[in-house]
């Protein structure tokens, strides 16, 4: 009986305050793959990302592509052997690049369209 008294006058405060403090941490899981990302996406209620995405066509799909980048990354930054990767080279920073830049502008892209929406009520 206490634990319930205890929940439902906490329960009153809650809903008698006008401001409520959002947490801003995001769990990333280490490592923001495609699922992730799109976990994170659902959590606040925006559209999430297709495997086949924009300029993210047949043969390599936005999931493929973040895979291959993740690998590659964490080779690089972890000591790992990268022999069979990708040497680091201009074009491969700029293929990377482009596509964390565009990742960039289609979350922002959905965060504009959930706040018009007001998808974040949901």
């Amino acid at each position: 009986d206490k634990r319930k008294t205890a929940f439902y006058l906490e329960l009153e405060q809650f809903f008698a305050n006008k401001h409520h403090d959002l947490s801003s941490t995001i769990n990333t899981e280490s490592n923001v793959g495609f699922e992730v990302l799109n976990k994170i996406l659902n959590k606040l209620s925006l559209e999430t990302f297709t495997p086949y995405w924009e300029n993210y066509q047949h043969p390599t799909s936005l999931e493929q592509s973040l895979t291959n980048f993740l690998r590659y990354r964490n080779g690089v930054a972890h000591g790992g052997d990268t022999s069979s990767e990708e040497k680091v080279t201009h074009d491969v920073y700029v293929k990377y690049k482009n596509m964390v830049v565009d990742l960039m502008y289609g979350i922002h892209s959905r965060m504009i369209t959930g706040l018009d929406e007001k998808s974040y009520l949901k």
